[in-house]
């Protein structure tokens, strides 16, 4: 079997301004154990910031694009809903995007100790069984199975080092 992963980073937070607010963005990532009984505690960090945001569930999916759970709260969930309202109401696309994320959409309630139970289908879907790690992504977090994220981290850094002169021009508007 494959070396474990290295132990993550520590979790930090990124404050962004928008006209209406200062919102904490999920960065950072944190390994966690799951109990005899199933359930995952949320970081703590993560937590705070879903609880500042008015949520006392977690909404999550599985991952469109990705052998993980995406996860997050109200900011996550109206961002979906906002997404959703600039599609055509009639459109295959619409309808598609709507049965993917929505369909498949779980609401997870937090109980006192900030812990959650996954589902099976969720398990299934990342392939997870007794560890997990959370990884911020700035208005939500995913959930991995830690072999699987560390294979993954490594191919997405290769990606951008691949990409890092295409994404320097961007960035200087050629």
């Amino acid at each position: 079997p494959p070396p474990p992963p290295p132990p993550p980073p520590p979790l930090f937070f990124s404050t962004h301004t928008t006209a209406n607010s200062m919102l904490r963005s999920l960065v950072g990532s944190e390994m966690c154990i799951r109990d005899r009984k199933g359930r995952v505690s949320i970081p703590s960090q993560f937590r705070s910031i879903l609880f500042q945001d008015g949520s006392h569930k977690m909404f999550c999916y599985p991952s469109l694009d990705a052998e993980a759970i995406d996860a997050g709260g109200n900011r996550l969930s109206r961002e979906i809903y906002a997404l959703m309202d600039n599609l055509d109401p009639y459109s295959d696309e619409k309808d598609y995007l709507s049965t993917a994320l929505f369909g498949l959409s779980e609401e997870l309630r937090i109980d006192s100790d900030g812990r959650v139970i996954l589902s099976d289908a969720l398990i299934q879907h990342a392939q997870i069984s007794d560890e997990v790690i959370f990884v911020g992504l700035g208005q939500k977090f995913q959930i991995w199975e830690p072999n699987r994220f560390s294979n993954y981290l490594q191919d997405a850094q290769k990606k951008v080092k691949e990409q890092r002169l295409l994404l320097s021009k961007k960035s200087k508007g050629c």
